[in-house]
């Protein structure tokens, strides 16, 4: 079985591989993405403590901030100070409070119109996460759907609008995931005419790096993919993380370190 649920814990696993999300007052934080793991005991939670310019979405927990969590959607206004995922203008503002309303497990993968499968999905499971913002009326659902015999997960995510005012969507990426920390290397597949994905290694630092493509497709310009691995990885050996959009056209992706580790 691809999905298990165990209480507020929901493990997403391929043939070697696994990411494994918690549901924690109605956040979705991610707690794994990297080698499979059958049962997870949070030996690498993030250690929680007050960090003094990192705000707080309840005024008597100074020791929970949404901008120190490892979490797989990052929104905007409520105190994370990074890159928001999901960024929609509603009312007089752009602040969300997406909370977790449920999770539906579905057998194999949904067929999205426009875009492609990386594989057959007659033996994918999906699970989707609904989330609701009961003040902006709006409901977003994130779907994972995981391929066992592979170690490819396919991601993306679906906004309503579910109250009568309109709503501007400003930002709403495929897929975000927060990683511990480390010390990382990004490579990315840049170049010019008749000389395309010329590889690029570059180590990464605090700040974001950022690849993107306006021309309408992907372009000889910027491949949309990003990968980030260890500094040690060769190409024999060593821990990696790609991402790769299934479909050509306008995109953004960006690795962004911030300085609080």
């Amino acid at each position: 079985m691809a999905i298990k649920i165990d209480k507020h814990l929901f493990y997403i696993n391929t043939k070697n591989s696994s990411l494994i999300i918690e549901e924690r007052d109605g956040y979705l934080l991610l707690k794994h993405l990297g080698r499979k793991i059958e049962s997870y005991h949070f030996s690498n939670t993030v250690f929680e403590r007050d960090h003094a310019f990192s705000g707080n979405p309840r005024s008597n927990e100074r020791s929970f901030s949404l901008d120190t969590q490892r979490q797989v959607l990052g929104q905007h206004g409520l105190g994370d100070f990074r890159q928001p995922s999901l960024q929609v203008q509603h009312a007089n503002n752009e602040v969300t409070d997406f909370r977790f309303v449920e999770s539906q497990l579905i057998k194999g993968g949904l067929e999205v119109p426009g875009l492609p499968s990386p594989h057959s999905t007659e033996d994918a499971e999906t699970l989707a996460f609904i989330l609701e913002d009961t003040v902006a009326h709006l409901r977003l659902t994130l779907y994972y759907t995981a391929f066992e015999d592979s170690n490819t997960i396919a991601t993306f995510t679906k906004l309503e609008n579910i109250g009568r005012e309109t709503a501007v969507i400003h930002k709403n990426l495929s897929l975000m995931a927060d990683l511990p920390a480390g010390t990382y290397d990004v490579i990315s597949l840049q170049g010019a005419y008749a000389r395309e994905k010329t590889v690029r290694r570059h180590k990464l630092e605090q700040g974001i790096f950022k690849i993107t493509s306006n021309r309408g497709a992907s372009g000889h310009a910027q491949t949309p993919s990003l990968i980030l691995c260890d500094s040690e990885t060769t190409e024999e050996a060593g821990q990696v993380w790609a991402i790769q959009l299934l479909y050509s056209g306008n995109f953004e992706a960006w690795i962004q370190q911030k300085s609080v580790e």
